[in-house]
C-alpha cells in the first residue's frame, strides 16, 4: 500500500481472529517494527502501522481460539 500499512490476506480464518506481526530489515542496519492488525472483513487484516518503504520480513502470527498459525513472508 502506498501509505506503508500492511495488508494480510488469511482466507478460512474467522473474523474474530488475533493478528500481530513482526517486521524486520533483512539488509543493512537492524530496524525491528511490531504491527498490529484490525479485521477488514472478506478474510482481510490491515495493520495499524506503517513501514517504510523499502524490504522488509516479516514474521505472523494468528490465533482464533485454540487454533493458532505463523508464517513468514517478504514484502519489498
Amino acid at each position: 500500500r502506498e501509505d506503508g500499512r500492511v495488508v494480510i490476506e488469511a482466507l478460512a480464518v474467522p473474523p474474530d481472529a488475533l493478528v500481530s506481526a513482526a517486521a524486520e530489515r533483512p539488509l543493512g542496519a537492524r530496524e525491528d517494527t511490531a504491527l498490529t492488525f484490525e479485521a477488514q472483513g472478506q478474510g482481510r487484516w490491515i495493520s495499524h502501522e506503517a513501514l517504510p518503504a523499502g524490504r522488509w520480513r516479516l514474521r505472523m502470527a494468528i490465533r482464533a481460539g485454540a487454533q493458532a498459525w505463523a508464517g513468514e513472508a517478504e514484502i519489498r
